[in-house]
């Protein structure tokens, strides 16, 4: 006979499903709070190009393109996939956080001089920047040990002051361009300004160091600091490091070769159009950091089902945010551009529709689950791949299409490396690749899209006002156009609808 004092099958079933749920809830709640910051931050640069595009000459957008190039080159290469690691391995032993991060601070401070040098010389040989780069220097070797900042808050589940400190640091870059142009003081002066805003960067980064990991008391206090522990992270965080350098950088060498190939006032148009779309990025990027501890912990487990439903879950509810939103700016491109930076910047419009493309294959972050199933090798076969073939085809192509070219082979170079991943992580959760996506879906909330997205295309020359006008109309119209038409064809539920309310509402922060 049973005991009654023990739990039966059912209800430990009940209280894992509970513990789950409210496990999923807590994931959401955080995501949600990240992603708003994140938003908030990219908006706030966004804003910045914007008042630069109406302010600046040609020649001035151009150099200051320039410089926030080199600088995100810098950050590409210094980072190394160690700010991203952190959430694994305090994820796996939260009891050594403390350790973690002063480790990873302590090897973004090694890897930095090596990046900051590469950016550098590049930076001279396309842009010429001269005696901007040794202030850019100094500023870069001050914050990059600081990039494990705000992701070992996340870690230790403070979504909430991790998105206050993004926020507070994604000021800093604003600042520094915004004071020299606005007061007059000469654009020489924007990389003195970010040496030093870097020097609070690095200050909030030692008293959050000190005040939440302390090294506990019966331990030495440099216990953190030992070889195999350094190397043993420094090898972990290597593969997926090379896939980070590789989504970054790729983005950044088609300026390089239209460096080479233009003058600073193409390299303006330029580069004000290579902005992606703050929302449609930033969603599944923060639903894969705080999802990647959850994932790691269920494939250690061996739960490679459940955690396939979970990821396919999550790929569902971000598509039907990720690709509307990504077909309606296609659409509505030269609106987005001349309201964003102004009537030169009409020109540009179809450089900006070639990259939003990009945001097609952005339903998920592809790199979390990589590492969460072990397969952090594989991240160095699509870094190799995404910045091998752009490399290649970066010069033929700017040859034949002009600027057009060089915006073609970035999106071009994205294509193998996805499709190898998506055949690693098939192998990972014991699936197929059709199995790994949820393609039905997929492809008719993308076609639904597309088509809303060239009726709406045909109508903006029909919809009165100027370009604010135009663009506000038009993407009141198709929002509501989709949301019926996807409620009617079933590719929004009434869960997804909800999803989509809290998202859109801010409801996520309001909790």
């Amino acid at each position: 006979m049973t005991n009654p004092t023990e739990p039966n099958a059912a209800d430990a079933h009940s209280v894992d499903a509970d513990r789950h749920k409210a496990d999923a809830k807590a994931a959401s709640k955080e995501a949600g709070i990240y992603v708003y910051s994140r938003l908030a931050a990219s908006l706030l640069m966004l804003g910045v190009l914007a008042v630069v595009g109406r302010t600046c000459t040609k020649e001035e957008r151009g150099y200051i393109v320039a410089l926030l190039t080199v600088y995100e080159t810098a950050v590409a290469l210094g980072s190394l996939g160690l700010a991203d690691v952190v959430l694994y391995y305090v994820g796996r032993t939260p009891e050594k956080a403390a350790h973690i991060v002063r480790q990873a601070s302590l090897l973004l401070l090694i890897v930095s001089v090596p990046a900051i040098a590469i950016a550098c010389i590049a930076g001279e040989l396309s842009f010429g920047l001269g005696s901007a780069l040794p202030w850019l220097a100094i500023g870069l070797l001050l914050e990059l040990p600081t990039q494990p900042a705000v992701n070992q808050l996340l870690a230790v589940r403070r979504a909430g002051l991790a998105s206050a400190l993004y926020i507070g640091f994604a000021f800093f870059r604003p600042i520094a361009v915004l004071i020299p142009v606005l007061t007059g003081m000469g654009l020489q002066w924007i990389p003195v300004f970010v040496a030093c805003l870097s020097i609070t960067r690095l200050l909030a980064h030692v008293a959050i160091v000190r005040r939440i990991f302390t090294i506990p008391t019966h331990e030495p206090h440099r216990s953190w600091l030992t070889k195999h522990a350094l190397r043993d992270m420094f090898f972990f965080a290597l593969p997926a490091g090379m896939a980070v350098l590789g989504g970054k950088l790729n983005p950044q060498i088609d300026k390089y070769v239209v460096g080479l190939f233009y003058d600073e006032t193409a390299l303006g148009l330029y580069g004000f159009a290579a902005w992606e779309l703050p929302l449609v990025t930033m969603i599944p990027y923060a639903i894969g950091a705080v999802m990647q501890a959850r994932y790691a912990k269920m494939f250690h487990e061996g739960k490679h089902e459940p955690m396939r439903q979970l990821w396919l879950a999550t790929i569902r509810k971000t598509e039907v945010l990720v690709l509307p939103l990504a077909m309606m700016f296609i659409a509505l491109a030269e609106e987005a551009m001349v309201l964003m930076f102004g009537p030169e910047q009409r020109a540009a419009a179809p450089i900006f529709q070639i990259f939003t493309l990009t945001m097609l294959q952005r339903v998920t972050a592809y790199g979390p689950m990589l590492q969460s199933i072990g397969e952090t090798r594989s991240l160095l076969v699509t870094s190799t791949l995404l910045l091998a073939t752009n490399l290649i085809l970066s010069y033929p192509f700017t040859m034949w299409f002009g600027m057009n070219g060089a915006a073609i082979a970035t999106v071009v170079a994205s294509v193998p490396p996805l499709a190898f991943t998506l055949w690693r992580i098939s192998r990972g959760l014991r699936t197929t690749i059709s199995g790994v996506m949820p393609w039905g879906h997929y492809f008719g909330t993308l076609a639904l899209s597309a088509s809303l997205a060239f009726g709406l295309w045909w109508l903006r020359d029909y919809l009165p006002g100027g370009p604010g006008a135009k663009l506000g109309l038009g993407a009141a119209v198709y929002i509501v156009s989709f949301f019926v038409s996807a409620r009617a064809l079933r590719l929004v539920g009434a869960d997804d609808v909800r999803y989509m309310t809290d998202w859109l509402s801010l409801k996520m922060l309001r909790k």
